[in-house]
Parts: structure tokens; C-alpha cells; sequence
């Protein structure tokens, strides 16, 4: 049994002028969309690193697939 593993970062900018239409449905969307595309893929999200610096907040994901579990 063996298991592949990955790392996802993910940076989402802090823009919030009204001109950029920031909302933080934006970003949460841009953050799942990211995710759902590793799990299509049949990873699942093992532990999650959050850093937020003066305009963006990265997300550091480490992601593990099983090769050998059914779909």
C-alpha cells in the first residue's frame, strides 16, 4: 500500500477596493475551487498552514491520494 503526497499553495490577494469587486465570497470561492480540483483528482486534505501577510493570505495545503483505494 502506498500513498502519493503534494503540496498546494494557495495566495489570495487582500484587494478590497471597491473598483476590484472584492468580496470575501470571492475569495472563499477561489479557495474551494482550488481544493475541489485536488479532490477531483482523489486528494483529500491532510493539514493546512494559513499565513497572512500585509495584502494576501496563503494557504499551504499538504494533500495525500492512496493509489490503491477504490473509487
Amino acid at each position: 500500500m502506498s500513498k502519493r503526497f503534494e503540496t498546494l499553495q494557495t495566495v489570495v490577494s487582500h484587494d478590497n477596493t471597491y473598483a476590484s469587486g472584492y468580496a470575501r465570497t470571492t475569495k472563499l470561492t477561489q479557495r474551494v475551487e482550488d481544493l475541489n480540483n485536488w479532490a477531483r483528482r482523489g486528494y483529500e486534505v491532510r493539514h493546512t498552514r494559513t499565513f497572512t501577510l500585509d495584502d494576501t493570505e496563503v494557504y499551504i495545503d499538504d494533500l495525500v491520494k492512496d493509489p490503491d483505494a477504490p473509487l
